[in-house]
């Protein structure tokens, strides 16, 4: 069976049935033979542009099967790839591209390749360590590069190997004898992304890859379904939608075995009806923030778990050799799944590499099982994609008309639904507060799912007795505009 190496970074295994599906994409689809030859092809491209001067691989794209096809050519030649989406604001673009100094841009769509930059701003020889670059949001205003090095992703992969093998999923072809396959709903910017095409590419099996920005999520299920989906791969959120779709039943999604859910809190509600609706599907919980390469910690929701936890979920076994809660209860993590670093902290010091990462997560070990309760910086998850409320609060404030301004994420039963921005005016006389065109200043420079929802003035920032900002007011002022005007739907 002909499967990717992730220690290695290499194709292995038997060329027998090399005809089996090995990727389903929107736009094409590969046997293992054909993703194998198709990673040549990208491999030869990169190699005549970077030559024996190996720069940050920038792949710029939505979903194309022929991104997993440029990823697995950089990790072969060693060279660390950088996702970016299609969406994401020109200005960020720029952005990244300024913080990585000098690199390769790849248009995966039309395979068109240029340089950009002059001089890398940290050491080439760090490159070989790398194996990839994902910039989240940052609380400077702008994105922060997270530098995962090649350990880190095998040993993910392995870890995830174990772990699979130790439930009995997808060591082979599922219970109905067909083989595994796993569905990615994230774009490949979103590390959750390597939850599903890291396993699938390394057991040998298949990935099908959902449709681009899906309009109907009825369409995107039919293509599930036609794929023979046996493991779904998501954020908590995206199933609160399907749950309200037809098409989302056992009698359509045939083969599906499990829900691999991360990115976010999983609510004991959302188990329970998905329980209901696919009886024989198993569900795991998974957690790993996004410096420890994709995740650390799984655990299968079953009956048991829930009746135990009925409030808080755990998401995994306390690992004292990677684990441990400091005294502020945060969640310390160490090990070989670390990040080196932040890229700007490894283009000042080329050896600042990091032994210990605080999660910022406010944690707690029970019964040998881990929970996370909540964060304890301004970081808060919408949808699984990690928001830092201080970048969205930093760029706002840099909009014309504003002298202060404040972000708040309002939550219902305890997952992140909407962020609201509060802001205060620099003069109340220069008329009313243009709405439009401060939320088009931000899509210019904040991906969409960092936009707020909303836009309210006050005429002046709430205080408390300690002269410093109330959000706690601000929350009191949004959930009575709410009760003024009927509840909002989120």
């Amino acid at each position: 069976m002909r499967c990717f190496c992730f220690s290695q970074n290499a194709f292995v295994g038997s060329s027998e049935a090399n005809d089996r599906l090995a990727l389903i994409g929107e736009d094409v689809s590969y046997s293992w033979f054909e993703l194998e030859q198709r990673v040549n092809q990208c491999r030869l491209q990169i190699a005549g542009f970077t030559g024996d001067q190996p720069r940050p691989v920038v792949l710029h794209g939505q979903q194309e099967a022929d991104f997993i096809a440029y990823i697995l050519a950089c990790l072969e030649l060693g060279i660390c790839y950088v996702p970016v989406d299609r969406s994401t604001p020109v200005a960020r673009k720029q952005q990244i591209k300024q913080q990585l100094g000098a690199g390769l841009w790849v248009e995966v769509s039309s395979n068109q390749c240029y340089h950009f930059g002059e001089k890398l701003l940290f050491a080439s020889d760090l490159l070989g360590q790398i194996a990839y670059i994902v910039f989240t949001s940052g609380s400077t205003g702008e994105p922060k590069g997270v530098v995962i090095p090649t350990r880190g992703l095998a040993h993910f992969s392995q870890w995830l190997k174990d772990f699979e093998k130790l439930q009995v999923l997808a060591q082979g072809p599922t219970q109905s004898g067909r083989r595994a396959v796993y569905g990615n709903m994230s774009l490949f910017g979103f590390d959750l992304s390597m939850l599903a095409w890291v396993p699938a590419l390394a057991n040998g099996q298949c990935l099908v890859l959902a449709r681009r920005a899906p309009q109907n999520i009825s369409e995107q299920l039919k293509l599930l379904a036609a794929s023979g989906l046996s493991h779904w791969v998501s954020t908590p959120s995206l199933l609160y939608q399907c749950l309200l779709c037809a098409e989302f039943k056992p009698q359509q999604l045939v083969n599906l075995q499990a829900f691999y859910l991360c990115g976010e809190a999983l609510a004991p509600t959302l188990v329970k009806q998905l329980k209901r609706r696919f009886p024989t599907a198993r569900v795991f919980n998974f957690y790993g923030p996004t410096e420890a390469t994709v995740a650390v910690s799984a655990l299968e929701i079953d009956d048991d778990i829930l009746r135990r936890y009925p409030e808080l979920l755990p998401v995994g076994k306390f690992d004292p050799n990677i684990m441990k809660i400091n005294s502020r209860a945060e969640l310390e993590l160490k090990g070989s799944s670390l990040m080196l670093n932040y890229l700007p902290q490894l283009q000042r010091d080329g050896d600042a590499h990091l032994s210990v990462f605080a999660s910022g997560d406010e944690a707690e070990q029970s019964q040998g099982l881990l929970f996370i309760k909540q964060r304890l910086d301004s970081m808060v998850k919408l949808n699984g994609y990690r928001i830092d409320l201080a970048e969205i609060n930093s760029t706002l404030s840099r909009f014309g008309q504003i002298s202060g301004c404040h972000t708040i994420a309002v939550e219902r039963q305890g997952r992140t639904v909407r962020l609201v921005s509060f802001v205060q005016l620099q003069n109340t006389e220069q008329g009313r507060f243009d709405h439009a065109q401060c939320l088009a200043y931000l899509a210019h420079r904040l991906p969409a799912y960092m936009l707020p929802s909303e836009l309210l003035v006050v005429e002046n920032m709430p205080v408390n007795s300690r002269h410093k900002l109330d959000v706690a007011q601000l929350h009191h002022i949004y959930a009575q505009l709410n009760q003024a005007h009927g509840e909002l739907e989120p």
